[in-house]
């Protein structure tokens, strides 16, 4: 599934022509993630799937600001199932929202 999610990343580069399609696919990614036991696994893919999550943010309205924050808030529930990379990159994650909601409106409803 995040596979899918990344071909439709490279394949539309910020243009998305089929908004539905590509909503479906981010949210079937999002339940095939809350369906994973291991929660040290569950929390590697939602790092993964809040990069593309946010990459989607500013094209579909589907996507909100709320949601976006859920996701952060569930990650920080368990960062002790994170190792030092996706640390790493969740903090960068974070500062790219900050750097987004100086230049983007849509950006400053998310909870951080």
């Amino acid at each position: 599934m995040m596979c899918k999610i990344a071909s439709l990343d490279i394949k539309n580069n910020s243009n998305v022509e089929d908004k539905d399609h590509c909503i479906d696919t981010l949210n079937k990614a999002r339940n095939e993630i809350e369906r994973i036991i291991d929660e040290e696994e569950k929390k590697k893919l939602l790092i993964m799937f809040i990069n593309h999550y946010i990459y989607f943010f500013p094209l579909l309205d589907q996507i909100t600001p709320d949601k976006i924050t859920q996701i952060i808030n569930e990650i920080n529930e368990n960062k002790e199932y994170l190792d030092d990379a996706q640390i790493t990159i969740f903090t960068n994650v974070m500062n790219s929202i900050t750097i987004s909601a100086q230049e983007n409106t849509k950006f400053a409803g998310i909870q951080i």
